[in-house]
């Protein structure tokens, strides 16, 4: 009797602002294959972390520990937006743990002018409040949103607590040249309407094996309103750096 085989790669998923790793609620099946073993981390502030603070550190830890240190198992760590972001910053000091790194709506300098709009966010809440914010996102979010992946949203919550900490310290931490020393292969994922990948060449200048997809008719959250989209084109980048 032949023994089940492990899985071939393991596919850590970091989630992006104010949701956490009930984004991802859909992706093991959408990946289709049972040799992807799919590892989906809360970062501090965030779903089952949201009374822990976030700190820059803090969410390091949380993907290195998502990561884990098994020498036979190659993994691939893909992150959305902040998530993106944040998985970057480890990678930069990281890469040869990686067979590959897939960023995710975070190609936009965070030195930008753009930037400026997620340090204005802080007074955005504020101003509007919380519990108003709260139905806002969540009846927009309900519109493009599938119901089953939306509904483990809500449930795990949504962290605007995280928010004064978690973009500055993108802001301040987060340049296209951390990809210099990253030995892997670097997938920049946007989506066709997204405003996170107006750099996309900035950051595509400091890889060594740089690829570019762009899903079509998407915008900045398209890993959850186009997840077939978004999982055949992790998908097609693990069967590029870990051949079946």
């Amino acid at each position: 009797m032949t023994e089940p085989r492990g899985p071939r790669v393991r596919l850590v998923l970091v989630h992006g602002t104010l949701v956490s790793a009930a984004q991802w609620v859909n992706y093991p099946r959408l990946l289709g294959e049972p040799s992807i073993q799919v590892v989906a981390p809360d970062l501090p502030g965030h779903g089952s972390l949201a009374s822990t603070r976030f700190t820059f550190d803090g969410a390091l830890a949380a993907i290195e520990s998502a990561v884990g240190t098994d020498p036979d198992l190659p993994v691939v760590l893909a992150g959305h937006s902040l998530g993106g972001y944040l998985s970057l910053a480890w990678a930069s000091t990281n890469s040869d743990r990686l067979a590959g790194l897939a960023l995710l709506g975070a190609a936009g300098d965070p030195s930008a002018p753009l930037a400026r709009v997620y340090s204005g966010a802080t007074g955005l809440f504020q101003r509007i409040g919380i519990e108003r914010l709260d139905r806002m996102v969540n009846r927009n979010l309900g519109r493009i949103v599938p119901p089953d992946a939306i509904d483990a949203v809500r449930a795990a919550g949504v962290s605007y607590a995280s928010v004064p900490d978690s973009w500055p310290a993108v802001i301040n931490n987060i340049r296209p040249d951390l990809l210099d020393p990253v030995s892997c292969p670097v997938l920049f994922v946007g989506g066709q309407f997204d405003q996170l990948r107006m750099h996309t060449r900035r950051f595509l200048e400091h890889t060594r094996d740089g690829q570019v997809v762009v899903i079509p008719r998407a915008t900045h959250m398209f890993p959850m309103t186009h997840q077939a989209a978004t999982a055949k084109v992790l998908r097609d980048f693990i069967d590029r750096v870990v051949p079946a």
